[in-house]
C-alpha cells in the first residue's frame, strides 16, 4: 500500500513525460464519446451492422482480438482490421470499413482536459520539456494539449508497449538525458510506475482512485490533480 502521507523525492528533473488517458483527461469518457459517434456514422452509412447491440459487437471484437494476438498491443490496428472484417461480413466495401474507422480516431482526439490541465502544462512547460508516452490511440497533437508537448509515442508505433522498456528508451534516447533526469506522471501502477521506474526514471502516481497500489515500491510522489503536481514539482526545485 502506498502511503498515504505527502512524499516528495524529486530532484533534478528535466523532463516529465505524461501518460494521457485518465492521467490528463477522463479516457472511459472520450471513447465512449468515440463509440457513439462511430454508432451514428454507422447508422447513416452501415445500418445492416447495427442489427447487433453494444454489447454483441463489443463481444465480436474480443473474439476477432484473441484471433488475431500479434494485434494484442496495437489499438488503431485491430480496430481498423476487426472494422474490416465486420464490413466484409455484412458486404459493405472496405472503404467504408476506413471511413468509419476515421469517425472514431477523430472524435477520439475530441478530448476534455481535466479542468487545471492547460494551466498546469503551462507552467509546467516553461521550466521542462514535456512529452507523452501512451499506450492508447490517442494523438496529443490532434488534442487542445498538443501545444505543450515536445513529442509523443504511441504504443502503435512499438513492438512492446508500456511497461516494457522500449517506448521508456526511445523517449530516452529522443530526449538525450538520463533516466534519472526524467520525471514520469501517469495513473497505471504497472504500466506507467513500474515500467518508468525500472528504468531508473522518476516517478509521481496520479491516483484518480480507480486503482489500488500494488506495486513493491514507493513512488516519488502520489497526486491527484495537475495543481497537486505543480506544488510537488515547485518544492522539489524551489
Amino acid at each position: 500500500m502506498v502511503s498515504k502521507e505527502p512524499v516528495n523525492n524529486l530532484q533534478n528533473i528535466q523532463a516529465i513525460s505524461f501518460d494521457l488517458d485518465d492521467t490528463l483527461w477522463d479516457g472511459s469518457d472520450v471513447l465512449i464519446r468515440a463509440e457513439h459517434a462511430m454508432a451514428h456514422w454507422m447508422a447513416q452509412h452501415t445500418p445492416k451492422i447495427l442489427q447487433l447491440n453494444n454489447q454483441q459487437l463489443r463481444t465480436k471484437k474480443v473474439a476477432f482480438a484473441q484471433h488475431n494476438p500479434q494485434l494484442a498491443n496495437k489499438v488503431s490496428g485491430v480496430r481498423q482490421a476487426f472494422l474490416q472484417q465486420l464490413f466484409q461480413e455484412y458486404n459493405y466495401p472496405a472503404h467504408l470499413a476506413q471511413q468509419c474507422f476515421q469517425v472514431f480516431y477523430e472524435a477520439r482526439q475530441r478530448v476534455i482536459p481535466f479542468a487545471d490541465v492547460h494551466a498546469g502544462l503551462t507552467q509546467l512547460g516553461e521550466q521542462f520539456t514535456l512529452i507523452a508516452i501512451t499506450n492508447g490511440n490517442a494523438d496529443i497533437f490532434a488534442t487542445p494539449l498538443g501545444q505543450h508537448f515536445k513529442f509523443a509515442l504511441q504504443a502503435d508505433d512499438f513492438t512492446n508497449p508500456k511497461p516494457h522498456s522500449e517506448m521508456f528508451e526511445r523517449a530516452l534516447e529522443r530526449l538525450q538525458l538520463e533516466a534519472k533526469q526524467v520525471l514520469h506522471v501517469g495513473d497505471h501502477p504497472h504500466h506507467d510506475m513500474a515500467g518508468a521506474f525500472a528504468m531508473g526514471m522518476q516517478v509521481v502516481w496520479f491516483n484518480d482512485g480507480k486503482r489500488q497500489w500494488d506495486q513493491p515500491f514507493q513512488p516519488h510522489g502520489q497526486v491527484n490533480s495537475m495543481s497537486q503536481l505543480l506544488a510537488l514539482v515547485n518544492r522539489a526545485t524551489a
